[in-house]
């Protein structure tokens, strides 16, 4: 599978008809799309440029899950709503390279690891925003590597 077909699929987006990451461009320009219509045009811009600056991230971090997956060897599943959202609507407000790579590593383990990521794992690392690791950090050196667990990626 490729990896634009891998973000869709962890998307939960299951009709293909356009390539995978047309489709993962799509939802996400959806979900985190212009809000012209509801303020106006001109009082909006600051919200639509916003959220299109959210809907290019969410885009990135599926897409990069995708490929963490894929270099893992590992088949992406769907992610369910209720733990897919609240991974994109915050990892979306990232814009640190390091904290993305976390996010889309969070995203990965969701993929793969059915009901082992909580949905309480979104809200603990978005509160962490800002804050890099360190050696004595509680969650260890380096969130950004992945390692093989109980037959599951793990961030």
């Amino acid at each position: 599978m490729d990896v634009g077909t891998s973000a869709a699929v962890i998307a939960g987006i299951t009709t293909f008809g356009k390539p995978g990451a047309e489709l993962v461009k799509e939802f996400v320009g959806r979900v985190f799309g212009p809000t012209a219509d509801a303020v106006g045009t001109t009082l909006s811009h600051p919200f639509v440029e916003f959220n299109k600056r959210r809907a290019l991230r969410s885009e990135a971090l599926l897409l990069r899950s995708a490929q963490i997956l894929e270099n893992q060897g590992y088949e992406a599943k769907a992610i369910p709503d209720a733990l897919l959202m609240p991974l994109l609507n915050s990892g979306s407000l990232v814009d640190d390279e390091y904290l993305a790579e976390v996010w889309a590593n969070l995203l990965a383990s969701a993929a793969t690891l059915s009901g082992k990521v909580r949905p309480a794992f979104p809200q603990i690392l978005s509160e962490q925003l800002g804050k890099r690791p360190n050696s004595s950090s509680t969650f260890g050196p380096d969130l950004r590597r992945n390692t093989i667990h109980d037959g599951g990626l793990m961030t």
